[in-house]
């Protein structure tokens, strides 16, 4: 009888092993401040893109995520925590003028379900959750960079974050699993920042002797490349692609223009558009690596593969630069996703939005009972499975911002926004794709149906604005 069990539980011991041992890798890779546009299979700015081009052949594309508040630090709380600002502590970028803003340390993040469910995680790039504190590690008066403290990196046991010093990509230092936060190391000198990483991050997954991470575990990695965010720092190599056009030739959008602040603007994009596009090849080029580095190893086949960025850039735009706003230019961004013989390739109109990633990658990865109750977003591991599931009829908008803030809603037909004063914006985004017309006064109604649906949302996620 003894014998029966001890066979018994083993028998149930290996099969627990085995269903571990399937579980897929995880490589989420995205980029800061990359608009969907860029992508140059969408053939609408006039981006040398070639390994995101071949990505998509093999992927699937959601052409309807949005970041829903499209600004750096939010995006990156609302990823891991699968919630949105109201909740997270983050509804605008941490900084030093803003000792209260960081991520909340009792928070359960998808970096602490994974790590706590046989994952080996890693985290690579810029974190920016952190509220900085004097004496500021970056020598100015004012500081965007802090590292976080080990104790609080919610399950990532491989460690390695930019620091952002002054000086651009060319000079970034790190800290990594021990670095001390006052003595960030310099990367190699001559190396883009984003060729840094992603060479740490082609160590983490070779894994060499089991010296970064443990090889009896399924890896997720998480890589977070500053590039195409300013400054503009870029090798020569990309540049080259660009060299011969003129920013008539690539700001092509109509509705592009320059307006007062954007002359001023030391981050004038019509001064710099070739670096931002050459930015974008230049990440191009290292999603290249990643992708080929699986395959050398043998493990693209159970790999979960995501391309992303944390939100867009108006890039001139509606005679705008920079992000935190509604136009599709900040709001809409790139996600593919690829995992071979398990996600359908092609296109996919599903309305997905930031806090739905983290539960959809819980699902997908055999956890779905483990998904914590505090997320807020929607697994959506069924429909990109290609089973039933459900179909949100759009995804909201929000903004924090810093003096105005406001709640939105874009679905398959319109975006509209509600602003905090009660005034409204509508953009039939079919008959207006480049959203130069606000029709909000002359439709009353579909105002109101859109309005109930933000409300209704706004009621679910137990956000209290504007009660």
């Amino acid at each position: 009888m003894l014998k029966t069990s001890l066979t018994t539980v083993a028998l149930l011991t290996a099969g627990m092993v085995n269903a571990a041992e399937k579980r897929p890798n995880l490589l989420f890779v995205f980029a800061d401040e990359m608009r969907q546009q860029t992508l140059g299979f969408l053939k609408q700015d006039p981006v040398y893109t070639p390994n995101l081009d071949m990505f998509s052949q093999n992927a699937l594309f959601l052409p309807n995520t949005v970041s829903n508040m499209p600004l750096c630090s939010p995006f990156r709380a609302c990823l891991l925590t699968g919630m949105y600002p109201h909740k997270t502590g983050v509804p605008v970028n941490c900084h030093s003028s803003r000792p209260k803003v960081f991520l909340k340390r009792d928070t359960t993040c998808i970096s602490d379900v994974l790590s706590k469910n046989n994952y080996d995680c890693g985290y690579i790039g810029k974190w920016h959750l952190e509220a900085p504190f004097k004496p500021y590690v970056n020598g100015r008066k004012k500081c965007y960079a802090e590292t976080c403290p080990k104790k609080y990196r919610h399950g990532f046991n491989f460690w390695l974050e930019s620091c952002g010093g002054p000086g651009g990509y060319f000079v970034d230092k790190f800290w990594a699993n021990d670095t001390p936060r006052d003595k960030p190391i310099a990367m190699p000198e001559g190396k883009w920042g984003c060729e840094f990483e992603t060479d740490t991050a082609i160590k983490y997954i070779k894994n060499k002797n089991g010296k970064m991470r443990d090889s009896k575990k399924p890896f997720a990695l998480f890589i977070s490349w500053k590039p195409p965010h300013s400054p503009f720092d870029v090798p020569k190599k990309y540049l080259k692609f660009y060299r011969d056009k003129d920013k008539k030739d690539l700001l092509i959008r109509k509705n592009f223009g320059i307006g007062k602040e954007e002359k001023k603007n030391w981050r004038s994009y019509p001064k710099n558009v070739k670096k931002y596009f050459a930015m974008v090849t230049g990440v191009d080029d290292q999603f290249g690596r990643l992708l080929k580095v699986l395959k050398e190893k043998g493990i693209a086949d159970n790999t979960i593969v995501i391309f992303t960025a944390d939100h867009g850039e108006m890039l001139g735009s509606h005679k705008r630069s920079g992000k935190t706003i509604y136009y599709n230019e900040a709001f809409v961004i790139p996600f593919m996703i690829r995992w071979p013989g398990h996600i359908k390739t092609g296109t996919d109109k599903l309305h997905f939005n930031t806090p739905d990633m983290a539960p959809t990658l819980l699902g997908l990865m055999g956890l779905k009972n483990k998904i914590p109750e505090s997320m807020q977003g929607y697994d959506q591991a069924n429909i990109l499975l290609g089973k039933k599931g459900f179909r949100p009829q759009g995804s909201l908008y929000w903004n924090g911002g810093y003096s105005k803030t406001a709640r939105g809603w874009r679905d398959k037909h319109y975006t509209y926004v509600l602003n905090n004063d009660d005034s409204e914006i509508l953009f039939d985004n079919k008959l207006d794709p480049y959203q130069l017309k606000n029709i909000a006064a002359k439709n009353p109604n579909i105002c109101r149906d859109l309005k109930n649906k933000v409300f209704a949302e706004l009621k679910r996620i137990k956000d209290p604005w504007k009660k």
